[in-house]
């Protein structure tokens, strides 16, 4: 487990390190390792974020004259940030 910084010591981080030393916690964080290597990090991240959108995106209404020319990949990135304003308590 990681040490609290206000359990900082050198006593603590001596126990700590000869820890994971040991063989059987070496391995074990190899074995960790290539489970993370093997991973496809991009996939997942672009999977969560899909898990976040709404199921149907709202169709563009433009409310001002300068919305009126925007591109659908703008216009997408508007609403999109509408709904994070929205979610993270903005208006």
């Amino acid at each position: 487990a990681p040490i609290p910084i206000y359990e900082l010591n050198v006593e603590n981080l001596s126990h700590a390190i000869k820890f994971m030393l040991q063989p059987e916690v070496k391995s074990r964080a190899m074995e960790v390792a290539n489970l993370i290597e093997n991973e496809d990090g991009i996939a997942a991240a672009v999977d969560a974020f899909h898990r976040q959108l709404p199921d149907e995106l709202p169709l563009p209404t433009p409310s001002h004259a300068e919305e009126d020319n925007l591109s659908p990949i703008r216009w997408f990135f508007n609403q999109l940030a509408k709904l994070c304003s929205v979610a993270c308590g903005g208006v």
